[in-house]
């Protein structure tokens, strides 16, 4: 049964949804520990409801699975009686940054809201439009998605 414990483990950390990628050893300790309680008839069940047929396959390379997106919103600011206040733009404020890279940076929705420097610093990703990069004032930078990223990085 270890066996089909560790293909299961396998499975999701390497093929599942790219939130586990982020850190494996933490995913594969998780794993463990939520199915250490399962009986092998419980955890041979499991693994057979949630695995597809191609779950061993390798990926084909030549057609990579696309990453999930994540939106992100740029607010400028400008600084009025020692007071940021938003201004409006007619320039693009939206682009997107793979989750999976949001999740390394910021591994927990806590994460995201304490380290804002960390959070500003978004705005140089090579998706950001050029006048987001070259903003000089004040801003905030924002998820857009009404989904939380951190949603689909719960296990159990």
């Amino acid at each position: 049964m270890v066996d089909t414990r560790e293909r299961m483990v396998d499975w999701l950390v390497d093929d599942g949804a790219d939130t586990c990628r982020q850190d494996e050893g933490y995913m594969r300790s998780i794993l463990r520990q939520y199915w250490s309680g399962m009986t092998d008839e419980e955890l041979r069940r499991s693994f057979h409801e949630l695995a597809p047929d191609n779950a061993n396959d390798q990926p084909d390379p030549a057609n990579p699975a696309p990453q999930r997106q994540v939106k992100l919103r740029f607010r400028p600011q400008a600084w009025v009686n020692d007071w940021a206040i938003s201004v409006d733009t007619d320039h693009p404020d939206v682009w997107e940054m793979p989750v999976s890279l949001l999740l390394k940076r910021f591994p927990t929705e806590q994460d995201w809201n304490d380290r804002h420097y960390d959070r500003d610093d978004l705005r140089f990703e090579k998706a950001a439009p050029r006048w987001i990069q070259d903003w000089s004032g004040p801003f905030e930078v924002e998820l857009v998605d009404s989904e939380s990223p951190w949603a689909s990085n719960v296990v159990g």
